[in-house]
């Protein structure tokens, strides 16, 4: 193999790696009340963030955050 087309294969899998390290991580859930049926239309927003998604018709969502853990405000 080539010094060259290491120096390839290298970048290409450097730039991967960095891409899965800082990608972003789903929560996924349902809001449900007592008696288990799903909410529709609740608020659902990452703390200390403006980054939020608001609940299907069955109560389910799913928000993209930036790290895990994190606190999540449900109204």
């Amino acid at each position: 193999m080539k010094h060259n087309d290491f120096l390839k294969i290298f970048t290409v899998v450097f730039l991967f790696m960095g891409a899965i390290s800082m990608g972003a991580q789903t929560i996924k859930g349902k809001v449900v009340d007592s008696d288990g049926e799903g909410l529709a239309f609740i608020n659902i927003v990452e703390t200390g963030t403006n980054n939020g998604t608001t609940t299907g018709e069955d109560g389910e969502y799913s928000l993209d955050v930036a790290s895990i853990p994190t606190t999540l405000v449900v109204s």
